[in-house]
Order: structure tokens, then sequence, then C-alpha cells
């Protein structure tokens, strides 16, 4: 097992001030009211959502599929914040051979590595409770990730003073695509390739729930509602 960052977040009075400012677009973003349909088009159990930046699927009465656009959901602000109370959890830590206050470097990639799931696993949690879905006791730590995907920073162009030759042909603008990664630790992948605390990155996540008050999507040969609601909801004026 590798190093474990240690830490104690309270994201409730991180991210959430007791001050009139508005909420964190994270937590905010999913106060929409949503609507479960019976699938559209080709897609059946997809969960119809009024918000911004998440889509939820019904894979099976009891399993979710989650879609974070992390651009939409601000996911990039919300890692920052995570990883800046990351370190100054961290540098209040002793590491044999350095400095106090100091966090060996070697670690950095482990401590941005945890900032991105934990920014994933809030937000997907989120989802499922504002989607009337009740996880189970051990959904957050069971979630798994099967797609991580960002967009580079751009890179900085040179300055120089040479001017253009008249008649010169311009190059077209360079197209980035997002980087993606999959595979057994997408996360860890996407760190090593450049993503870093306050650039947005959009997943993919399956986590297990049980629908409260709405009747389940239908999924496959199953039938919509085939699973009892947990509480009786009332949608009458």
């Amino acid at each position: 097992v590798g190093f474990v960052p240690q830490t104690n977040i309270n994201y409730a009075s991180t991210l959430t001030p007791t001050s009139p400012r508005p909420r964190h677009t994270v937590f905010t973003m999913f106060d929409a009211i949503t609507e479960v349909a019976g699938g559209e088009n080709d897609s059946p159990g997809a969960i119809t959502s009024t918000f911004r930046g998440c889509s939820m699927t019904a894979i099976s009465p009891t399993e979710y599929s989650v879609q974070i656009d992390g651009d939409e959901a601000d996911l990039g602000r919300f890692s920052e914040q995570i990883y800046k109370k990351l370190m100054i959890d961290a540098k209040q830590q002793r590491f044999q051979g350095f400095r106090p206050g100091t966090v060996p470097p070697h670690l950095l990639a482990t401590y941005k590595r945890f900032a991105m799931d934990e920014t994933a696993r809030e937000t997907v949690m989120e989802a499922l409770s504002q989607n009337n879905v009740k996880p189970f006791e051990k959904s957050r730590e069971e979630a798994t990730f099967a797609t991580v995907n960002f967009m580079p920073p751009k890179k900085k162009k040179k300055k120089g003073n040479k001017k253009k030759k008249s008649g010169a042909v311009e190059s077209p603008p360079e197209v980035v695509e997002p980087t993606s990664f999959n595979g057994e630790d997408p996360m860890m992948e996407a760190v090593k390739n450049g993503w870093a605390p306050g650039i947005p990155f959009s997943f993919e996540a399956k986590i297990k729930g049980q629908s409260m008050g709405v009747d389940v999507p239908s999924v496959g040969g199953s039938a919509p509602g085939e699973v009892e609601p947990m509480l009786n909801r009332n949608f009458e004026d």
C-alpha cells in the first residue's frame, strides 16, 4: 500500500461559508429540480436533470452511472480549494529528513491525486442526493471511476521581436483536444500527464444506491418502478 495523505477535511466549513456569499458551484449546480424519465431515445434509464454539468443513468435498480463535465461544474476551483486544505494539513506533519512545514516533493503527486479523488467523490455523492438516490453505507468508498479527462494547459508562446514578412501565410491555430485516461488508476495517470489542482476535469463514475420516492427508470427489460420507493412522495399540487 502506498502513501495515503492524513487529513481531516470538513468540506461543509471549507466550501460553504456562513457569510451570505453564494454557495460554491459544485453544490449549487445540484439545487435545480430534477425529473426522472423512463429513458430518452436509445438510452433506457436516463435521468434527465436541469442542472448543468451532470447527467445520470440508471444501469440497474441499484447502480448508477454519473457523468460530470468539469468545466460546467467548476471542478477546477473545487479541487484547488481541497488541495489547499490538504497542504495546510500536510505542513503540520513531520516528515523524516525534512524541515518542519516542508512536504517532500516526491509526495506532491500523491496529494494531487488525492485532491482529484476527493473532488470527484464529493461531487458524485451530491449528485445522488439531489437526484433522490440514497447511497449505501459503503457507496462513497466503493465508487469506481472508469474515465478521467482534462484539457491540457495551453503552452506559453515565446516572446520575440521578429517581424512577420509581408505575404507570409500564418499557420492555423493549434487544436487542443482533451486528454483522456482510463485503466486501473486514471487519476494518477492524469496527474503524471499534467493535471494539477485548479484545472477542470471531467469523469464518469459508477456508484450504487437506492431510489427514494421516485420510480426507478426502465432499465433493459425491467419495468419502471420495479423497486419499491423507500419514501412515499405526492407530486400533486
